[in-house]
């Protein structure tokens, strides 16, 4: 978990889906994130991502899918990860839907495996740009978003923190 306090814009969560034609590409060569959130609140600071060197990550950590109340339209799940960190994704039952994985990411661009009992899908996301998998029939969606903490917290983290939401 960050040490600051975090704000998440609730306009992030309410962004279209964008739909792929290559994700991984997508993530590679795509421009900045979209600077809808870049308008900080005074005092605060941007939160960078900062991969760990290889095998010295914290793991992965994060809620299941379930009803939040900044999404009521959907099941969300809040997960915290970092390069290599993978993390399953279950509904609050325990079934596992699928497990997500960072196999690339700097600041901007992000690549995840998601792996189920189809296979294994790469998935590019551009920062605040919201992206699709489908999964079991289902289309799931999965967001990075900015997230800002106090100028005296730390400014860099070795994690990211996503929403996989399943909009029912």
């Amino acid at each position: 978990m960050h040490t600051g306090a975090m704000k998440i814009p609730l306009l992030l969560l309410l962004l279209p889906v964008s739909l792929l034609a290559d994700d991984a590409e997508k993530a590679k060569g795509a421009p900045p994130a979209k600077e809808a959130a870049a308008e900080q609140a005074p005092g605060r600071v941007r939160l960078k991502f900062v991969p760990a060197k290889k095998g010295q990550g914290r793991g992965a950590s994060g809620t299941t899918l379930s009803r939040k109340s900044f999404e009521p339209t959907a099941l969300t799940a809040m997960i915290h990860m970092g390069l290599e960190e993978s993390f399953p994704v279950q509904d609050e039952k325990g079934k596992t839907h699928f497990t997500i994985k960072m196999t690339e990411g700097d600041d901007e661009h992000f690549v995840f495996e998601v792996s189920s009992e189809e296979g294994v899908q790469k998935v590019g996301v551009v920062r605040n740009d919201p992206s699709e998998v489908k999964v079991g029939g289902r289309k799931y969606e999965i967001v990075v978003p900015v997230t800002e903490v106090g100028p005296e917290s730390k400014n860099t983290s070795d994690q990211v923190m996503l929403f996989v939401k399943l909009p029912e």
